[in-house]
């Protein structure tokens, strides 16, 4: 495809997912709140955006908007512009008709090494931003929204709830059992990474975990990524 400008950061976020090593702080807070959780797959691709905004319609790859000319040379072998026309997404935008950015991963033949064997260019949506109160959807909205839309979902691999870490937050001991009981649940969380496949039988390149209500964290929002090693060790070969 070709590019429209930058990518409108003014308006939706870029797509950005922490690793849980360096982010353990969202997880140690999840504990302590005893969040409600959900972990979907991490599909190996290229991510995009599709949005509403006002009376334009506008397709994102990672950091540049694109022409939506169907008529200028590149148009049919883009992906972002492939995966915009194969859900017909600018019909469902329209007849939405709210200011939304859709963001999902890109996926299939000729994107990375299209580990999960699509046989075509696909989507799976991961989020969805409300541009005109400037939020994520929370979990149910986001689902029941993609369901409307008829735009497939990154797969969900299980919901939970963390039990609220109690004790006394004055106590030095509490902030040692705490360190402890994140490290345990990373460890956790990162051996059940290395059990993920595709449905092809690859390994998975990992999942995210995110609290069903969305919050942030000085300014972050509270979601990571939890990569699959043997994913990693697959791609060095």
């Amino acid at each position: 495809g070709q590019a429209e400008g930058n990518f409108p950061s003014h308006i939706i976020p870029k797509t950005d997912e922490p690793m849980i090593q360096s982010y353990q702080q969202f997880l140690k807070s999840m504990l302590t709140r005893g969040d409600e959780y959900y972990a979907s797959t991490k599909m190996d691709g290229s991510s995009g955006t599709f949005y509403k905004f006002n009376d334009h319609i506008g397709v994102c790859s990672r950091n540049l908007e694109l022409k939506t000319d169907n008529t200028l040379p590149g148009y049919h072998e883009d992906r972002w512009l492939r995966v915009y026309e194969k859900y017909g997404i600018r019909e469902k935008l329209l007849k939405y008709n709210k200011n939304i950015a859709l963001q999902g991963e890109v996926y299939g033949p000729g994107i990375q090494n299209n580990n999960a064997g699509s046989p075509d260019v696909r989507m799976q949506l991961f989020n969805i931003w409300d541009i005109d109160n400037m939020r994520y959807l929370d979990f149910d909205e986001f689902m029941a929204v993609a369901k409307e839309l008829d735009i497939p979902t990154v797969e969900i691999l299980f919901e939970g709830k963390y039990d609220a870490f109690g004790g006394d937050i004055t106590s030095e001991a509490y902030y040692e059992e705490l360190g402890k009981a994140t490290n345990k649940e990373m460890e956790r969380l990162i051996a059940l990474a290395e059990t993920l496949k595709y449905p092809n039988g690859h390994a998975a390149e990992g999942m995210v975990i995110r609290p069903k209500k969305n919050y942030s964290i000085k300014g972050y929002r509270v979601s990571f990524k939890v990569l699959n090693n043997k994913y990693l060790l697959s791609e060095k070969d």
